[in-house]
């Protein structure tokens, strides 16, 4: 469970940052979608050596689903093989990982039967923050028509229908542009994804620039493009877009997620050492109240002492 402030999000399938392989159109040979145009779909595979993979910032993160059958499957965490820990609903759940650090789970087969079946529904993820310790949040959505948004070459397109914003914009030419400012501590970016689906370069204020391939081996109109690290809500930051190939990129909305009051990570700050500070300030705060009544004391005596000479 994670100790700060999560960002939590579900994953459909259909995503750039989830990767199966190899995906067929049968169970036996690799892995099969329950429907090809749709954004909550099931996929399932029989095959041995098929996986799937995911890519993520965060503490927690859960694959949701079921094993039928006798089969063996395998989970590597970072490149690291790690024991499932599963719970009703899901295939293996994952608490405590360092939330600043990108990381990569892969779920594969190792032996099946015949009749057998490894079947994924979504991802579900305690998202990265910039924060330590439990404190308020707010998550919203910001659609691509807004008005904060600022779109140099995207073209607006009416949006397929289970879209959350009304219009999605679209280019399929590099160096087409997206931006948005903003005060938050972390973003995810939603569209539409197919099988041909290009390049999205994404850069957060004056940091290096990371580019996603967005196409998913089924059309889905709501698909998780990018998820940004956890970051700093002290100041307004900026995020841009842009089209990296001919291939069309579309973009519909942005979710946003700010933690109103943190601590940094990297401060490494004691609980004790918070519990002593407040402690002395009340002692300090205790003393200066003391010297204040002694001075104000000797100050009222002098002037009684004053006033008796004056008036004998």
């Amino acid at each position: 469970m994670s100790t700060g402030t999560p960002y939590p999000f579900n994953v459909s399938l259909p995503s750039a940052l989830i990767h199966a392989a190899p995906f067929t159109s049968n169970t036996s040979s690799g892995w099969a979608a329950s429907c090809n145009e749709c954004a909550n779909g099931v996929w399932s595979t029989n095959a041995v050596n098929s996986s799937i993979s995911f890519s993520f910032y965060g503490w927690d993160v859960a694959f949701d689903g079921q094993v039928q059958g006798d089969m063996s499957i395998k989970l590597a965490v970072d490149g690291i093989d790690t024991s499932l820990t599963s719970v009703p609903g899901s295939i293996f759940e994952l608490k405590g990982l360092d939330p600043f650090k990108q990381h990569s789970v892969e779920l594969s087969v190792h032996s099946a039967s015949s009749g057998s079946l490894l079947s994924v529904s979504q991802a579900r993820v305690n998202g990265s923050t910039f924060s330590d310790l439990r404190q308020d949040r707010a998550i919203w959505d910001l659609p691509t028509n807004d008005g904060s948004v600022t779109w140099n070459g995207f073209q607006q397109q009416p949006s397929a229908s289970g879209s959350f914003s009304p219009t999605t914009y679209v280019s399929s030419k590099a160096g087409d542009t997206g931006s948005v400012q903003f005060n938050g501590s972390a973003v995810t970016i939603y569209g539409p994804c197919s099988p041909t689906s290009g390049l999205l370069r994404v850069q957060l204020d004056s940091n290096e620039a990371v580019t996603v391939n967005t196409s998913s081996p089924i059309t889905s109109p709501n698909c998780l493009l990018y998820q940004t690290p956890g970051f700093s809500a002290l100041s307004v930051h900026t995020l841009s877009v842009t089209s990296a190939d001919q291939n069309p990129v579309s973009i519909n909305h942005f979710e946003f997620c700010r933690v109103f009051a943190f601590a940094s990570t990297t401060n490494n700050v004691a609980p004790g050492a918070i519990v002593g500070g407040v402690i002395g300030g009340i002692v300090l705060i205790a003393i200066l109240i003391v010297v204040y009544s002694m001075r104000s004391r000797k100050t009222r005596q002098k002037v009684n002492r004053a006033f008796s000479m004056f008036c004998s």
